[in-house]
């Protein structure tokens, strides 16, 4: 990942990171049921099929991406 592109990708991974704890808890809070184990149950296989559904989406949009970033290593230098 270029230098210069670096910091604003480690914001934005750290955006989904927190999100990825406030955003399903936000959801469980309104669908949860205590004492309901078919309910617990549906909400599990739900939630992890969704987080797969969404892996596999930006699994996809990472290789359509993937040729406009080439590796490099900005510490090594370059002969021309």
């Amino acid at each position: 990942m270029p230098d210069d592109f670096r910091g604003r990708a480690f914001a934005l991974f750290d955006i989904a990171y927190n999100l990825g704890f406030i955003v399903p808890a936000l959801i469980l809070s309104f669908v949860w049921v205590e004492n309901d184990p078919a309910q617990v149950r549906a909400i599990l296989v739900v939630s992890g099929a969704v987080f797969l559904v969404l892996t596999a989406l930006v699994w996809r949009w990472s290789r359509s991406i993937r040729d406009a970033f080439a590796p490099q290593d900005d510490l090594v230098e370059r002969e021309v």
